[in-house]
């Protein structure tokens, strides 16, 4: 048996009420009986997202999609894909399962126990648990199986090797489960899963052919760096670029990835200084030099990155405006196709507060911090605690505020790096280990 099958990150997610971001006040549908507990359904492989009820086509979804349900019209569901109230589209209802469960099966490798055997009702499970001794009928069915002959009440079997899921990913969400009792007193778990199992292509008839969404597609991330680039910051700036440079590059060369960066992580950088209204030689207050997926290959990404230099002349504030670079990546970065999502934020300064009149976006780090949840982004924070920084008595209040941003509710810690003295060798190793931590982690996905 063969598991083929695409799924999607399973991300907490709040919502943002500032004018910056999109906010909807509605709340998804409850399962019925729970109090707290929200509907929500997977997709399977013949489902399109509809903008509209009256849309007649729609666009494809992966297969094991995860939506909440905000509207249930016995035909057409309207679902989002997270619980703060903004919502996607319509989903037919015909083409979705309830996942009530929120948990996932994947098999153990088995040692001498006999192969889990996917039966395709649950009466017919239940009538070989009743049985006063199972065993035999147990041990005809996977004589019958090991023979290739064809059981109408066995949808599937264990494979007979173990598959290990960091090197062949599967999945099988649960549907459904529930305790029952053998007759010697043993217990038992039954489970409801779901599965996409691969087509075979129709060779005899190539009208037949589509593009089936719910096969294999690549894993993507995004890594997006938010770099300081005020006047301080050159010699950072030069071993960022050399460690994007070398992680690109080893990228390109690892087997299991393709030759081109495009099929496996999207890098994007985004400076930021302060305001060029209090000091207009700044020329930016925050820019994209490349957006994730705009660079096809490392002469690509390189070449984007040159004009990439440190001010040449000094802010108004110690404070930079570093919350006007991390909201322009949440903004304005299409997150949504990529299944691994990181924004690494570098500076050697504390943030420009939201009451500053010299901010330029009117928000705070938990602000930011909810709607990376909503965007389903981690954000990792490098501090540089350089000398100038201790001199200005900035490093508390700056660690203060990177804390809060990038505190993550999954980890249940923030993702906050203070660099001491703002050793350049020290930040270059710190930023070598993030880096390939990351592409690991994709790499593994893939």
């Amino acid at each position: 048996m063969k598991i083929n099958m695409l799924t999607k990150s399973i991300l907490l997610t709040l919502s943002l009420s500032v004018g910056a971001f999109a906010y909807a006040a509605d709340k998804p549908l409850l399962e019925e009986g729970k109090s707290t507990l929200y509907k929500r359904v997977l997709t399977t492989p013949n489902c399109t997202l509809m903008k509209t009820k009256d849309e007649a086509k729609g666009t494809p979804v992966s297969s094991f999609s995860r939506y909440y349900v905000y509207e249930d019209d016995g035909s057409k569901l309207l679902v989002g894909s997270n619980a703060d109230g903004s919502t996607d589209g319509y989903l037919n209802k015909d083409c979705t399962v309830d996942w009530k469960q929120q948990m996932a099966l994947m098999f153990t490798n088995r040692g001498t126990r006999e192969r889990a055997i996917i039966f395709s009702d649950k009466e017919k499970l239940e009538s070989l648990i009743n049985l006063d001794n199972p065993k035999d009928t147990i041990a005809k069915i996977n004589k019958d199986l090991d023979s290739n002959k064809k059981l109408d009440y066995v949808v599937s079997r264990e494979p007979e090797k173990f598959v290990d899921y960091k090197k062949q990913f599967y999945l099988l969400p649960v549907l459904e489960s529930a305790d029952n009792i053998f007759a010697d007193g043993n217990t038992v778990r039954e489970l409801k899963i779901a599965s996409v199992s691969a087509k075979q292509e129709d060779k005899k008839d190539e009208s037949k052919k589509t593009n089936d969404t719910g096969d294999i597609t690549a894993f993507k991330a995004a890594v997006v760096f938010v770099i300081d680039s005020s006047i301080s910051m050159q010699p950072y700036l030069d071993r960022t670029k050399e460690a994007i440079n070398k992680i690109v590059g080893q990228i390109e060369k690892e087997e299991g990835f393709t030759s081109s960066l495009a099929d496996s992580v999207h890098f994007g950088l985004i400076s930021f200084r302060s305001s060029t209204k209090a000091v207009p030689g700044l020329e930016f207050t925050s820019k994209m030099f490349v957006k994730p997926g705009d660079a096809k290959d490392l002469n690509e990404f390189t070449n984007k990155l040159q004009d990439l230099k440190q001010a040449t002349v000094s802010s108004k504030l110690f404070d930079e405006d570093s919350y006007a670079g991390v909201a322009q990546a949440l903004k304005d970065v299409n997150w949504k196709q990529y299944g691994g999502r990181y924004i690494v934020l570098i500076t050697d300064a504390g943030a420009i507060s939201a009451s500053n009149s010299l901010s330029s976006t009117g928000l705070d780090a938990k602000e930011l911090k909810l709607e990376a949840e909503h965007q389903g982004a981690a954000i990792y924070t490098l501090h540089l605690l350089t000398d100038s920084g201790k001199r200005n008595k900035n490093h508390e209040k700056a660690s203060k505020q990177y804390k809060d941003l990038s505190f993550n509710k999954i980890l249940n810690k923030p993702l906050y790096y203070g660099i001491d003295a703002g050793n350049v060798q020290k930040y270059g190793e710190m930023i070598d280990l993030l880096a390939k931590a990351i592409t690991d982690q994709v790499k593994l996905a893939s």
